[in-house]
Formats: structure tokens, sequence, C-alpha cells
């Protein structure tokens, strides 16, 4: 169970046991025995690999490491490591020197690497070094695209980040290079003290800088537009302005392509460690698989209207630097295609939540709700709201919060009564997605947050509006297999056309889950738990196919096809 988010114990992680560390080298003598060094000493635009290299280590010991700081005011008596790697230390290898590469990401500030003895009980520095600069601070970081209206509307949001900035803006036109129009963005940022406890407010903070966007509007449907975000006070700045993106812009269409996934989280690009409950501290290995599928996917056959994500978004969990990460690491796709995404598990879970627990690290669904602006009720920038509905081409798309109250009487319930209304003559497909699946193959049924426990819940308060509302496909993430069921309503299998078929694809990068029951329940026609990947939609007025594709060859696992 280790690896199923939901059935874990409450867990702590290496850098959580890390006490303020102790600078007894320096206290004693004024200086340090080890050296530390990094070259190259600054970094810009997206960030840089750096060589850390260490010497005159006297005594090298089982769980010495070294860690990346950011900024550099903040050390290891203050903050968790963006990223640390452990010294080699074993038979035959010489310790008291070597050389390490690290990635720094561009966070806005300048940055610092510390050598420290003692493991995490009892971290003493052992040598720090000099500050690494990152000299383009406003560089836009993690360029994201999504749709800014409920409706078909022709317009596009631009979402980035920097440090700071004068006059944001999005300039964009019909060709490359020849931006005859803009759109000015707005600003907005969040702080510590907006968290609701720890890591987020303390040990896993830093400043996310300036959040900034805009909505392109009166678009021309199905073109495509060329366009940079950056700062118009500086445009001769280079390190102040993003590289050129594309998008097609959106509009009626009588078929479309979607990619639809949850649980993928982000992992360094160097290998190094940092805040993870998984892959030995790693991050989502996986994650990156996913998104190098999803270029292939792009670069083969075009870019899809969106991609779905229902939740567990980044698995920063109170560690910011994470979310920073992962936004890099989706740009190639997020800044092509729409990202919509909706509220999971780890981006809102809090003790005092609807869903008691500790899952977010303090977070509550600030950063989600800041850094993914959805179509309203979702664009407020607080957490009270985390849900909207969208279309694209034949299929509405309705994305729920399975970590707000949803019951019958519920503010969410009576949106959702209202967001479950179509024109089928117009748009066909009804999808309904939230993170936490309604129809499960798991062995965890050990309370009313359990997996089996909290699917009895969501069948009691909402299947029977799905059901009235004829929804044809379910999808859901946070059981991280992939799994389908047949046409099902009350637990039993019905025809096709007359009850919605359930789909999860927890498969996008977390670690898999490994408790599937030993008798299968009757009304789930697949259920794999051995693959990452990624469904791919492709929906027409008549008929709607999803196909799993695994990330790491361009083998389909599974095909299901609903036709009206």
């Amino acid at each position: 169970l280790m690896a199923l988010c939901s059935a874990r114990a409450p867990h702590v992680h290496y850098l959580s046991k890390i006490k303020p560390a102790v600078d007894t080298r320096q206290q004693l003598s004024g200086q340090y025995f080890a050296t530390l060094t990094a070259n190259p000493s600054k970094v810009a635009f997206e960030g840089g690999y750096v060589n850390v290299s260490w010497a005159n280590y006297q005594f090298p010991a089982e769980g010495d490491w070294i860690g990346l700081f950011c900024p550099s005011s903040e050390t290891p008596f203050t903050r968790a490591p963006v990223t640390y790697r452990n010294l080699p230390i074993g038979k035959g290898i010489n310790s008291s020197f070597g050389t390490m590469l690290f990635y720094v990401p561009n966070l806005r500030s300048d940055c610092q690497f510390y050598l420290l003895s003692g493991g995490a009980q009892f971290p003493l520095v052992e040598a720090v070094s000099a500050v690494v600069s990152i000299t383009t601070p406003n560089y836009p970081n993690g360029v994201r695209l999504s749709l800014p209206t409920s409706d078909m509307s022709a317009a596009m949001r631009v979402t980035w980040s920097t440090r700071n900035a004068s006059q944001p803006v999005v300039r964009f036109g019909l060709a490359s290079g020849k931006y005859t129009e803009s759109a000015v963005a707005i600003s907005s940022t969040y702080a510590s003290t907006d968290m609701c406890g720890e890591p987020a407010a303390g040990r896993g903070w830093i400043d996310p800088g300036l959040l900034h966007t805009a909505v392109l509007m009166n678009l021309q449907p199905g073109q495509t537009y060329f366009y940079t975000v950056g700062d118009s006070a500086v445009s001769g700045d280079a390190g102040s302005w993003a590289p050129e993106s594309t998008f097609v812009a959106p509009g009626p269409a009588s078929s479309m392509t979607t990619y639809v996934f949850g649980d993928m989280g982000q992992a360094p690009p160097d290998s190094s460690r940092q805040h993870s409950w998984d892959y030995g501290n790693r991050g989502e290995i996986n994650a990156i698989n996913t998104t190098q599928r999803m270029l292939q996917e792009i670069n083969a056959t075009g870019a899809p209207g969106a991609v779905v994500h229902f939740g567990d978004i980044s698995y920063a969990v109170g560690y910011q630097p994470e979310w920073d990460q992962f936004f890099e690491l989706v740009r190639p796709v997020a800044s092509r295609v729409p990202w919509m995404a909706s509220i999971g598990n780890h981006e809102m879970g809090y003790p005092n939540g609807f869903i008691p627990s500790e899952d977010s690290g303090g977070e509550c669904g600030v950063p989600f709700m800041h850094r993914f602006i959805m179509p309203a009720p979702a664009n407020t920038q607080r957490p009270d709201t985390p849900w909207f509905t969208f279309i694209v081409g034949p299929v509405k798309f309705v994305m729920m919060s399975t970590e707000t109250d949803f019951s019958v009487g519920s503010v969410q319930y009576a949106w959702l009564q209202e967001a479950l209304k179509v024109d089928r003559s117009a748009t066909p497909w009804l999808v309904f997605t939230g993170h936490r699946p309604m129809y499960i193959d798991s062995s965890w049924d050990a309370g009313q947050y359990s997996d089996q426990g909290f699917a009895a819940y969501m069948r009691t308060h909402l299947e029977d509006l799905l059901y009235s509302a004829k929804v044809d496909l379910a999808l859901w993430g946070h059981h991280h297999t992939y799994q389908r069921t047949c046409p099902v309503y009350q637990e039993q299998c019905q025809q096709a056309g007359t009850a919605p078929t359930h789909v999860v694809v927890g498969t996008a990068g977390y670690q898999l889950t490994h408790n599937l029951e030993t008798a299968q329940p009757p009304y789930i026609v697949q259920a794999i738990d051995a693959y990452w990947g990624f469904s791919r939609m492709h929906a027409t007025r008549t008929t709607l196919t999803l196909d799993y594709l695994i990330n790491n060859s361009t083998a389909i696992i599974d095909t299901i096809t609903l036709n009206k």
C-alpha cells in the first residue's frame, strides 16, 4: 500500500526529519576544513547544469549529502533543499573529494550549495559554495495555455511566472515572428501566510514570484497562432522574453482529440533527489516519460484540443520549488495545448478539510488555484469553488472536485445539477471527471476514506445524477492503475449507451498501485497495474474512442469505443 496515496499512513519524509543544521566548524574555527565549489557560477533562462565539487573532506560517512538551497539567503537552518544528492560512500571509494552534476532551476533568485554531514538527525554544515547567480530572474517560466471559458469561445489564456515585471504582455499573430496583436496580462501572487500548515508555510516555502495571466480574445477558430510572452518595458532584453510557441485557436469542430490522465508529478532533470514519496526520493520519474510520449504524439499527429488532468498535479505537497519544476517539465506540451486541471488530494488535503488529511503538505489548494485559472467558477484563485466545465469539439467536460463537499444539498451538488445539462444536438458527448473514483478494483476497504468506502459514498450522492444526465464516460485518477468498467449503474452492468462507462487513468507518473482484489468485481472489464501512461480520446459526433497509451513505447494496451 505504500504506493497508494489514499491508503498510506502519515508519511514522515527524509527531509522533514532534518533538524536545523549546526554550523559547528565555522563557529569553532571561523573556517571550513572542506571546500565546495560550483562551476559555472551563473545560469540563465530556464536554468542550467552546474558541476559541484568538494575537496579536503576529512571524514566522509554514510548519509553525508550536498543540497541546493534557493534563494541563497536561505540555508539548512531555515529551509529544505530544492534538490540534494548523497555522497558516494563505499568500499574502495575515496569520498574526500569528488564532483556531482546538479541542475539549478530558475527559481527567480540566486542559489547556493551546502555540504552536510550527520545525516538527517544531526546535520552539520561542512562547507558552503559561492553563490550561483540566476542572471535572468524575469525569464518567463512555465508558459502554459488553458481555455478561459466554458463555451467554445475563440479565446485562449496564457499564464507564466517571473520575479517581477512592469508591463507583462502576450504578443501574437498569424505568422512566425510577426506579432500584430497583444494582450496585457494581470499579475498576482500568494504568500507563505496563505498556506495552512507545514511544510508549505515554512521549510518548503519559496516565493512564487509574480504569476501573470492574459486572455487572447476574438481569435479565428481553427487558425494557428504564434505567440511570445514577456515584459514590454524591456522589449530588447532576451532574458525577459520566452521563445515563440504556437497554438490552434479553439472553436466548433466535428471531431477532436484530447489526452486524459491523473496523478502525474515531476522529477529533477538531473536525477538528483528531492522531497518525494516515491522512487527513493527522486520524484515522479515516469512523469518525464509521459511528457515525452505526449510530445511525440503531438509532433507526429498534431496538437490535441486539450490535456485534461484530473488531480494530483505536481506532488509538491508543500515543497514549493516543485511547482516550478512541474511547469518547466510540461512546458513543451502545455505551451502548445490547453492544460485543463482539476484539484486532487495532494493539492487540497488538510486536517480540517472535507476529507481530513495532510496530503497537500499545508497547501490547502492555494498554489493550485493561483497557478491554474480555469473557467468560472474556478477562476477566483480561491479553493472554495474548484469546479468548472468546458467544451472541446463535440465533447462537454464536467470537472468536479472530489476534495470538496459534493453531497446532496451541497453547493457543488447544486452546481453539478446545472453543469450536467447539455444540448446534445450541438454537443453529443458528456464526459464527467473527478480525482477519486466512483468505481474501483481495490482491496483497500477500511473506513469511509478508503478506496471502496469513498467510492460507495460517491455512488450514494452522485450516481443517480450522472445516470439521469446520461453521462457517457466518467474519468478518474487517484488509484495508480488503469481500469475500465462496463457501462454500469448501481454496480450492475447495463446495455451499451444506457449508463456511464468509468475509466481510471491514474498512471501518468506516480508509483503504481498494486492492491487489486483477488476476485475482480463483476463490473470491472480491465484492471492493469503494470504500465505508466495516459489515455488518448478521439471523438466525432457519432463515436468516442479511448486508447490507453503506455509511456515507454508506441503500444496501445486497451481501447474502448462508444457509439451514438
